[in-house]
């Protein structure tokens, strides 16, 4: 392990301390911007690069800026008297000036957390800005966690990051960590997407490492009883994914809950999923949902046996399991939802705005997570080999093997 840091170290120090790109010749500090004499080791076109990335003699990484218009580049081997803002420590000739990559080498990455005063929304989606140095790393196309002075929660993923001086042009990056120095005169900018319905309330944190795209499921937090049997298995037909975080076995007891009448005869599964729009266009994902179920070696539906009409005293018994089965479906669901409500009771992980939106209209690409999507009751012989789901025609169920 320390040779591997060793050589990340050194990887770092010879990207940033390669040949330099600007040489501080002298410099003094006047007016909140520093007034320096640089000479340059490559001739720099301002119209396209203005922010540099600067390494001093102390080994802090921060950002620097020239803050004016010009439109003539500036030659390799010249010197010229320029004005710099920068993000950090004091700016000096020994200080190291190259060009501003957009994804540096990052380091801390699985501890990413930034604050922010509030967020804003536009057609685009979310984003905040923070003018303070972050801890840890964080890159575009991450997905966080957000957690706001309401206690509300939700996953976001990053789909911008910006750095904004005062004055000149923003920089897009695609990645950004704690060693460089965010302050006196920049800021930075995060785009995001959310999972929920509305975006942060108030003052609000980003942060890595809270959730991952397969939700927790070890006993140590759950108050109940019960079994992770199957974890991470991937359903599609194309228009919509649906992963099985995992296949709970779950035995609720009468006594935990005393208004909810549970029948402690069978067995009860909870499938902890989580659903992804991948098209272009709305989509019901309820629709699949009610109609996710479990398949014994027999192929039988484990919907079968707890469908709401399978058993009705009716002349029309017959046609209405055929509806039940084959039109309805999944009504077993009905059935099972104080197992539902219970196993949620238990579940510190469970969100009920993520499971509303679940069985909700999806946005394109938009993806939830619900950890108690759906409760099934099963005898105990049935033996679940099987996970599938079916939209309109029930001839047409899509399956995978547990």
């Amino acid at each position: 392990m320390k040779q591997i840091v060793i050589g990340l170290v050194m990887c770092i120090l010879t990207t940033i301390v390669g040949a330099q790109d600007l040489t501080i010749v002298s410099t003094k500090f006047e007016n909140s911007v520093y007034k320096s004499q640089v000479k340059f080791g490559r001739t720099i076109d301002y119209t396209t690069e203005s922010v540099f990335e600067m390494k001093n003699e102390n080994g802090d990484l921060f950002f620097g800026n020239l803050p004016y218009d010009s439109y003539e580049p500036l030659i390799k081997g010249s010197t010229k008297e320029l004005y710099f803002q920068t993000s950090g420590p004091v700016l000096s000739s020994t200080t190291k000036i190259n060009k501003l990559g957009t994804t540096p080498t990052l380091v801390a990455y699985e501890r990413f957390k930034c604050s922010f005063e509030t967020a804003f929304i536009d057609d685009a989606g979310y984003y905040a800005f923070s003018y303070k140095s972050v801890e840890g790393a964080v890159k575009v196309g991450d997905q966080l966690m957000v957690l706001d002075q309401d206690g509300k929660s939700a996953k976001v993923t990053i789909n911008g990051i910006e750095l904004k001086p005062n004055e000149g042009s923003s920089v897009r990056l695609n990645a950004i960590d704690e060693r460089f120095k965010i302050d006196n005169g920049f800021s930075l900018c995060f785009y995001f997407s959310s999972s929920a319905s509305t975006g942060p309330g108030g003052k609000f944190t980003l942060s890595a490492g809270t959730e991952s795209t397969s939700p927790q499921t070890t006993d140590a937090v759950f108050k109940g009883e019960r079994e992770v049997m199957k974890k991470d298995i991937v359903l599609t037909d194309g228009k919509i994914k649906i992963t099985l975080n995992a296949l709970v076995k779950y035995a609720p007891k009468q006594a935990d809950n005393p208004v909810f009448k549970i029948d402690e005869t069978i067995d009860y599964y909870i499938l902890d999923v989580t659903v992804e729009n991948l098209t272009d266009q709305t989509l019901d994902a309820g629709a699949y949902l009610i109609h996710l179920n479990l398949y014994d070696a027999a192929g039988v539906n484990s919907d079968d046996h707890g469908r709401l009409f399978k058993n009705v005293n009716s002349e029309a018994k017959s046609d209405v399991d055929v509806i039940d089965q084959q039109v309805l479906g999944g009504t077993s669901a009905i059935r099972y939802a104080a197992v539902v409500a219970m196993y949620s009771e238990q579940d510190p992980l469970f969100n009920t705005e993520q499971c509303d939106l679940a069985f909700g209209m999806l946005a394109p690409k938009q993806k939830v997570t619900c950890t108690a999507a759906k409760a099934i009751g099963v005898p105990k012989t049935y033996m679940p080999t099987e996970i599938g789901f079916w939209l309109e025609n029930i001839k047409k169920t899509v399956k995978v093997k547990l």
